[in-house]
């Protein structure tokens, strides 16, 4: 591991087939293993905990980004509503960008789709802007560096 400058999150995309947005926000990319303490004896009869690796889980992942006119997140988001979850599940990219819009890392999730797609409060007497916010679930991310290096999770 040689010494380098934290990479800077300036903006991220989704790709989904057809479906590709901007984003400005992204949190929840990793898996995680449950773990697991077993006792055991050592060979003087002292106790010890030895930890392994459990259940693999992955997180869910929750994008952000301003209300836009397109509707392909909502159209998405009702495949799941209306059960054709087969239909909705698909491999995904979300790749970050550096602030010359050049890709700097990419993350690829296996069979994701949206569980939750959603708005912020609507105010009339606020100068925010509207953000739109989808959660999607996953079986499986991968992640690739700038180099080409892969990371596999699975």
């Amino acid at each position: 591991m040689g010494a380098e400058d934290p990479l800077q999150g300036y903006r991220f995309s989704l790709e989904v087939g057809d479906l590709a947005g901007w984003f400005t926000g992204i949190d929840g990319l990793g898996s995680e293993n449950e773990i697991v303490q077993n006792k055991t004896l050592t060979k003087d009869g002292k106790e010890v905990i030895i930890k392994s690796a459990g259940r693999l889980s992955f997180g869910d992942v929750t994008l952000k980004r301003g209300l836009t006119s397109d509707l392909k997140i909502w159209e998405w988001r009702q495949m799941v509503i209306d059960g054709k979850m087969s239909d909705a599940r698909k491999d995904c990219t979300i790749t970050l960008y550096s602030s010359d819009l050049q890709p700097i890392v990419r993350w690829m999730l296996q069979k994701a789709w949206p569980a939750k797609v959603s708005a912020t409060s609507l105010s009339s007497d606020s100068n925010d802007f509207v953000m739109e916010e989808m959660t999607l679930a996953h079986e499986g991310v991968t992640r690739e560096g700038v180099a080409g290096q892969v990371a596999a999770t699975r």
